[in-house]
C-alpha cells in the first residue's frame, strides 16, 4: 500500500473515532450533525444488515451499484458499499457494521430523483488529491463567532462522485448538479464510497427546502492551497460578512454540457 493510501486510510480511521465521540454527547448544538442514530462507546451493537456483497471489484461497478441502491431507495444495499460499514471497530477484527452520520442522512438524499452518476477524476499533479470545501456559518458562541469552516480530507484514488437529478418538488424542471463530497476508498482490494457528512447535510437539506446550501467546492474541481485558504478566511473576517470567495462556487450546479450530450 502506497504511502498516499495509507495517511488516507487513517484519516478515515480519526474521522470515524472522533464521529463516535461526538455521538456519546447528549446535547445537539448549532452546528451539529442531525445523527439521526445514538451509539454507546461501551460495547459494539450488532451490524446493520446490509445486501449484496461487501464492496466493489472496480470503480464502474460501485457506480453502478450506487445509482441501482438509490433509484430503488435501498439502505441496505448501500450499507454494502460505504465505507464506514466495513470500517474496523476500535482494535478488533469485527467491522463497524453502520453508516454512522449517514444512517440518518442517506434516506433524505433519496428524495433526490437521481438520473445519473458521474466521476470527476481531480488533478492534483503530484501532491496527494483530496476533497476541499468550505461551509459558510451563522456566527454563534459555539463556533467563536466565525463566518466559515474548512473541510478538506485526503484520498487514496483522485476522484469524487457527483449527482445528477432533479429535487422532488421540481420534477419537470431542468436537470442539477449536487456534490454530496462522496469520495471513493479501498479496504483490502474492494471499493466503496464515503461521504463529509457535513456537506451531505448541506446537500440533503437543499433537497428538503429548495433553500441555497451552505456549503461550497473550488470552481473545477481544483487544488486549494494553503496559503489560497488563509487568505480567504482573513478576507472574510476582516469584511465581517459573507461573500463567496473568488475560485469557490456552490454544490448544486447546472450539470455539465458533456453529460447532458451523452443522453
Amino acid at each position: 500500500m502506497s504511502t498516499p493510501q495509507r495517511c488516507a486510510q487513517m484519516f478515515l480511521a480519526v474521522q470515524l473515532a472522533c464521529l463516535l465521540l461526538i455521538c456519546g454527547c447528549e446535547e445537539k448544538k448549532s452546528n451539529e450533525l442531525d445523527w439521526g442514530w445514538r451509539l454507546p462507546l461501551s460495547a459494539k451493537p450488532p451490524a446493520k444488515p446490509a445486501k449484496g456483497t461487501l464492496g466493489a471489484t472496480d470503480i464502474p461497478e460501485l457506480l453502478r451499484r450506487y445509482k441501482e441502491a438509490h433509484q430503488a431507495k435501498d439502505i441496505e444495499a448501500m450499507r454494502a458499499i460505504h465505507d464506514f460499514y466495513v470500517a474496523p471497530w476500535e482494535d478488533t477484527d469485527s467491522i463497524f457494521g453502520s453508516m454512522g452520520p449517514d444512517e440518518g442522512l442517506i434516506p433524505k438524499l433519496f428524495e433526490f430523483d437521481l438520473e445519473e452518476v458521474e466521476l470527476v477524476t481531480l488533478d492534483f499533479g503530484s501532491k496527494n488529491p483530496r476533497l476541499d470545501y468550505i461551509r459558510r456559518f451563522v456566527p454563534t458562541p459555539e463556533n467563536n463567532f466565525s463566518l466559515l469552516g474548512n473541510n478538506s480530507v485526503m484520498l487514496n484514488h483522485p476522484y469524487k462522485i457527483l449527482l445528477h437529478g432533479r429535487r422532488p418538488q421540481e420534477a419537470n424542471g431542468p436537470l442539477v448538479e449536487l456534490d454530496t463530497a462522496f469520495g471513493i476508498s479501498e479496504r483490502e482490494g474492494r471499493y466503496y464510497f464515503f461521504s463529509m457528512s457535513v456537506v451531505l447535510q448541506c446537500a440533503t437539506n437543499w433537497v428538503q427546502t429548495g433553500q441555497s446550501p451552505d456549503c461550497y467546492r473550488p470552481v473545477d474541481h481544483r487544488d486549494v492551497g494553503k496559503e489560497e485558504s488563509r487568505a480567504m478566511r482573513r478576507r472574510i473576517e476582516h469584511l465581517k460578512k459573507w461573500e463567496t470567495p473568488p475560485g469557490w462556487e456552490s454544490i448544486v450546479q447546472p450539470p455539465v454540457p458533456d453529460l447532458l450530450e451523452k443522453r
